[in-house]
């Protein structure tokens, strides 16, 4: 009877600090910045997402302008990194869907494009509604150190 006891002494002490680390977890999950990438290209998703997680930001990725769209009206982030050309719609997409409406609730988040197809005609129509633009190929570090400049500067 006392190993039975015993035993569960110790599921029940193993559970508890199981229940404290999911805790922490949460709540720093909590106080965090939330970045949202919107990359087509996995492997340039995966090195921007690396820069801004070792820089103490959590990202959430997004490949389409369907599935960017949803994250952005339903989880509210420090900053929106899009590319221009997606699987599945574009970046501008994106930006006009969020800045359409004054009461969304990343209206007022920063937006920063990066693309090889940004030409002047799209920077134009868009200038108003972005915070900064970079042209692949990129340093993804740089990218990471402006967008963190402009969050900062908020």
């Amino acid at each position: 009877m006392n190993h039975i006891k015993g035993s569960f002494c110790r599921i029940k002490k193993s559970w508890l600090s199981y229940k404290s680390k999911i805790s922490y977890y949460f709540k720093m999950a909590e106080t965090r910045d939330y970045v949202l990438i919107v990359e087509d290209e996995p492997d340039i998703a995966e090195y921007l997402a690396d820069e801004f997680n070792d820089k103490g930001y959590l990202v959430i990725q997004s490949e389409e302008f369907s599935d960017a769209a949803l994250k952005a009206d339903t989880q509210k982030f420090k900053l929106v990194l899009s590319d221009l050309r997606l699987k599945t719609g574009t970046g501008a997409q994106l930006v006009k869907h969020i800045k359409a409406n004054n009461r969304h609730i990343n209206y007022d988040t920063p937006i920063v494009m990066i693309s090889s197809w940004l030409t002047s005609e799209v920077i134009h129509d868009l200038e108003s509604q972005i915070d900064h633009a970079f042209v692949k190929p990129i340093c993804f570090e740089a990218v990471a150190n402006k967008c963190i400049e402009i969050m900062n500067s908020l």
